[in-house]
């Protein structure tokens, strides 16, 4: 934990959730330190964004005064019930600074540990209720970051070990000055190196239209199968249990324009079936798949999806039940292509003829019903493998349909289990050396700014449909059962002003019935004075 930046305390925050679950064996500390890494995660996405709306700066300052609260919480909880003490490291530190501080005093006495407690009076913590102003002032925080200027002083690092750190000002500069005549002098004789004539592959004028697609898979692979010795190869792998006919109704749906369900097409029969077949028996199996998307920024943006690793990816659900989860999750086993002759009379044929069509093998993943996640619970989606005794828990996905790849962390608390899956054998399901499962997975929201938003109510691109289940969630009703009891408490409560001098220790987990979007948070005091929040009080 020594000599880390920013981006990797930004790591360890997004990962914290999963590993820090279960530390605490009281289930109302670790209910809380639960909570507290939720409400870290969420003000850091939010403060992070490149675009910004009343919703989002509205909600900033919720988080803000909640993040204030818990915190306050935190510092005095672990005060009274966990009594922290320095670490032997900090009490040599200490007594180093005390005996230069005494000089030549002759005094060596040397004190033990230390009663330490967090300390909420610096400067960073007395900022954060500035960032809403500024934002509504400056703009967003990458235009007033130091991260800019952080990544440009690598430049100038890496140049002063290169000289001998002598008048190093004047060997830097001149060192910059040369290497921006090489770049000229190259650019003049078209001499490229690796990386620029990558770049400039990139910057053709079919890169556009590269960008503009929904996804890319290669056209060409040696890797070839003949269907029917692919099936016997994997005879005795559950993953692959009905491969060939789940095959055949995958592609027969997509011909047949039906809506997608995950392929439970039990209308169609063995009749429908033989109406599909490979050209020459055979498919094409692919390392990656490129999918292109519009980030909540208006941007475009790429994720590689691989099955050796980067292999999970998310689409919209096909559920359409009150209460549903928007998404559906899947992890990517194979990615293919194969020429498919359909002799369907009822077939789309949009052209005569065999058709080029891509498909991926996937394992499904299913939302644990009994765990409730979102804003308003301050928990993060779970999911699971569904089950092999499941007929659909293999099956097939249009990568037309992939919205992009997603972060899922294991829910190590859960620990790993072979009732999924049960064989131990070596299968396609797992990777290599891996005999088990993990009972479940934490869905990474915050992994980067454009996952974030697909889970904040309306910040999705173009999934308007999507605002009501996370306003709905976000806006559960206070009104829980018994079994809800460990949640209730948990919520985003509505502050104003009049609030802001009571002890607020206490209430930092009271429930909430008013909708997070709607939340309006008064950021100045009655005499219109701005206010920082430090220990549980107002000050001016």
């Amino acid at each position: 934990m020594k000599k880390l930046a920013a981006r990797d305390f930004e790591d360890l925050l997004q990962c914290s959730i999963p590993v820090f679950e279960g530390l605490l064996p009281d289930k109302t500390h670790n209910r809380k330190l639960m909570t507290l890494l939720y409400r870290t995660a969420e003000w850091h996405a939010l403060a992070k964004l490149r675009m910004h709306t009343e919703d989002t700066l509205n909600y900033l300052e919720t988080i803000t005064q909640q993040l204030g609260k818990l915190m306050r919480e935190f510092r005095d909880l672990s005060d009274s019930d966990f009594k922290p003490f320095e670490t032997e490291r900090e009490v040599q530190a200490r007594n180093r600074r005390q005996q230069q501080t005494a000089g030549g005093s002759g005094s060596n006495h040397i004190q033990g540990r230390q009663r330490k407690s967090l300390n909420l009076f610096t400067y960073k913590w007395h900022a954060l209720p500035d960032y809403v102003p500024f934002i509504r002032w400056f703009g967003t925080t990458d235009g007033i970051s130091t991260q800019v200027g952080e990544l440009a002083h690598r430049v100038v690092k890496k140049l002063y070990s290169l000289g001998n750190k002598k008048k190093d000002p004047k060997q830097i500069g001149r060192r910059l000055r040369r290497i921006d005549w090489s770049k000229r002098v190259f650019d003049r004789h078209g001499i490229h190196t690796k990386r620029r004539q990558q770049q400039r592959v990139l910057n053709t004028e079919n890169a556009a239209e590269l960008l503009a697609a929904h996804h890319q898979i290669g056209r060409q692979s040696k890797h070839k199968y003949d269907i029917g010795s692919f099936v016997q190869k994997y005879r005795d792998d559950p993953a692959a249990k009905n491969f060939w006919p789940k095959l055949q109704d995958h592609l027969l749906g997509r011909l047949l324009n039906l809506d997608f369900d995950g392929d439970t097409h039990e209308s169609f029969t063995d009749q429908d079936r033989n109406h599909i077949r490979l050209k020459g028996g055979q498919f094409v199996s692919l390392k990656t798949c490129r999918i292109n998307y519009t980030t909540y920024d208006v941007r475009r943006d790429q994720d590689t999806i691989n099955p050796r690793n980067h292999a999970d990816v998310m689409m919209l659900s096909g559920e359409d039940e009150p209460g549903a989860h928007p998404y559906w999750y899947a992890r990517v086993l194979g990615i293919y292509r194969a020429t498919v002759i359909s002799s369907h009379p009822q077939a789309n044929t949009t052209r005569t003829g065999p058709q080029d069509m891509e498909f991926l093998w996937v394992r499904w993943f299913g939302i644990d019903p009994e765990h409730r996640s979102g804003s308003h619970y301050a928990r993060l989606p779970k999911v699971g493998f569904v089950d092999e005794s499941d007929p659909f828990a293999f099956g097939f996905l249009d990568p037309a349909r992939v919205i992009r790849g997603c972060h899922l962390m294991p829910a190590f608390m859960d620990r790993r289990t072979n009732g999924l899956l049960s064989t131990t054998n070596p299968t396609i399901a797992r990777k290599p050396g891996e005999t088990d499962d993990w009972t479940h997975f934490y869905v990474g929201i915050f992994v980067d700014r454009d996952m974030f938003m697909r889970y904040f109510p309306g910040g999705g691109v173009g999934h308007v449909a999507n605002r009501k289940f996370f306003t709905d969630s976000n806006n559960a009703d206070s009104d829980v059962g018994q079994d809800d009891e460990e949640f209730s408490n948990d919520g985003i409560e509505e502050t104003g002003s009049d609030d802001r001098n009571e002890n607020d220790s206490d209430g930092a987990w009271e429930d909430v019935d008013s909708d997070v979007e709607d939340a309006e948070v008064d950021s100045s005091n009655d005499d219109g004075e701005d206010w920082r929040w430090d220990d549980g009080y107002a000050s001016l």
